[in-house]
């Protein structure tokens, strides 16, 4: 959930609310709104069987005004009969904390 960028926690934890009004989501839940988001955009990532990273890179450097990324590529085995899927995994760096609020500053910066 922490890789995930801040826009995007935020929206996760938005789905993971019962109500408009409900401010203090429970960590449980938005690990379970994360889980239906992922099983639905990604399916057979949750509850794999096993895991290799084929491949990584990291780009060097990176083109101007462009934040630094690093791709994955990983194989994942599921289901009873053992099944192989491909995954490619994209991390960008966020940005520096700009002075902004305080809870952007959450040390990924």
């Amino acid at each position: 959930f922490q890789l995930f960028s801040r826009a995007r926690r935020l929206a996760i934890r938005d789905g993971a609310r019962r109500d408009v009004r409900e401010f203090n989501v429970k960590q449980e839940d938005v690990y379970v709104a994360l889980a239906l988001m992922l099983t639905q955009s990604c399916p057979g990532l949750i509850g794999h069987n096993s895991h290799e990273v084929l491949a990584s890179v990291g780009d060097p450097s990176p083109t101007a005004g462009r934040l630094p990324q690093h791709r994955a590529r990983v194989r994942v085995r599921s289901g009873p009969n053992n099944a192989a899927r491909l995954f490619t995994i994209t991390l960008t760096r966020q940005s520096g904390f700009d002075g902004g609020d305080k809870r952007d500053q959450d040390g990924f910066e």
